[in-house]
């Protein structure tokens, strides 16, 4: 296991070791791979969220602090830390030792009352004075109910790009493909066999079954060809979103009027990450330089293929987006009065990401903490937008 070397101020704050420097500190790197996604059955729709991405903790002995440091913020959802440290309890073993942690998480679902709790019971194993490998038990109770087991090997030093690629690849399984119901059980095998012989990338002397001789092979083949060239066999597709767009680094707006345009503004597009699911998803850090609320928001380009941030001035919630409409970019901007039973809960979220933003601007803390705060404001802006019927247009752009 590696030893730390160095530390800056901002580990110091963010994580509360004020005695780091006289500490006995080991770091650990766990990676997410695809059969750890399936041990813990997660559902498939998430993986991308996890798979592939590299856990990194810190352990210091002497204060029993445990700290996640990772670069993707979403990992917090399997180690329960969040951004911060946790206290643990040891337990010795033969070669080594056995580091456990709690935690419990509340989420609050798109209403209020849609309260979601996330219980941790946590378990690192260190041979050697090394982090060998991750436990996790996830609890999920409250407005829905899931468990979770995950089990990730660890190493004492990093994993390079082309092992966290290998960790996304799906395992080859000799899979036979599915016939349609009419087709002969003879064409059937034929089909089967001829994708297999594509997945091996190896061509086979006849390309038919042992059971199937030569001339009724080759009239199966030319069966096969015309049906997939009459469009009777089709492979079948992904969705597209035809809508789906490339986030540019920057847009050039303007409001169209009838007598006379709007001068033209900017908006600014930082990239924090892409997702991959559709092109263009993942969050960024938007800066806009319209309108009252200018300045630095999040971002996130969703499956609607709309990047939208949200932003509070004066008692109103602000909805912005920009959407790829009839070949043109189109950006979009509409107001909500708050509610009074919501703006108490609302103003505090947004304060939140407001002292984030600037603890962050001062270098005081990590990009995923202040990222987390503004995932809170934007999932409560949006769950506050879903559920109202009286949010008004202010205006629409077109932009390049």
């Amino acid at each position: 296991m590696k030893k730390i070397s160095k530390f800056t101020l901002l580990f110091f704050l963010l994580l509360n070791f004020f005695t780091i420097a006289k500490s006995e500190i080991i770091e650990g790197f766990c990676l997410v791979k695809r059969s750890d996604l399936d041990i813990a059955k997660l559902a498939t729709e998430d993986y991308y969220r996890f798979l592939g991405k590299e856990i990194k903790f810190l352990v210091s002995f002497d204060e029993k602090l445990l700290a996640d440091v990772s670069e993707e913020g979403e990992l917090s959802v399997i180690t329960g830390m969040y951004g911060g440290s946790l206290e643990f309890d040891q337990k010795l073993q033969k070669n080594g030792k056995i580091l456990t942690y709690k935690n419990e998480i509340n989420v609050t679902g798109d209403k209020e009352t849609d309260l979601i709790k996330y219980s941790y019971k946590n378990k690192l194993q260190i041979v050697d004075n090394k982090i060998t490998s991750f436990t996790a038990v996830v609890d999920q109770t409250g407005f829905s109910t899931n468990k979770w087991n995950f089990q990730i090997d660890c190493r004492d030093y990093s994993y390079t790009k082309d092992e966290k690629l290998e960790a996304k690849k799906k395992p080859i399984i000799k899979k036979k493909k599915d016939c349609p119901e009419n087709m002969p059980k003879a064409m059937c095998e034929l089909m089967q066999k001829i994708e297999n012989d594509k997945n091996k990338n190896t061509k086979s002397k006849t390309n038919c079954p042992e059971s199937m001789n030569e001339d009724s092979c080759k009239k199966f083949q030319e069966i096969i060809e015309q049906m997939k060239n009459s469009g009777e066999i089709v492979k079948k597709s992904e969705k597209k979103n035809v809508n789906n767009f490339d986030v540019k680094t920057e847009y050039t707006c303007m409001v169209k009027g009838n007598n006379a345009d709007t001068p033209a503004w900017t908006i600014s597009t930082n990239t924090i990450s892409k997702v991959g699911m559709v092109v263009g998803s993942g969050k960024y850090l938007i800066e806009n330089s319209c309108c009252p609320e200018k300045g630095q928001r999040l971002g996130i380009y969703d499956e609607d293929a709309k990047l939208k941030w949200f932003d509070l001035s004066d008692g109103y919630l602000y909805l912005d987006l920009i959407e790829k409409t009839d070949d043109k970019i189109q950006y979009k901007k509409f107001s909500l009065l708050i509610e009074p039973s919501l703006t108490e809960r609302i103003n505090k979220l947004f304060d939140g990401t407001e002292k984030a933003k600037k603890s962050y601007n001062s270098d005081l803390i990590s990009v995923n903490s202040y990222i987390g705060e503004e995932e809170k404001f934007f999932y409560s802006a949006k769950a506050i937008y879903r559920d109202s019927r009286n949010s008004k247009s202010v205006f629409d752009a077109v932009c390049e």
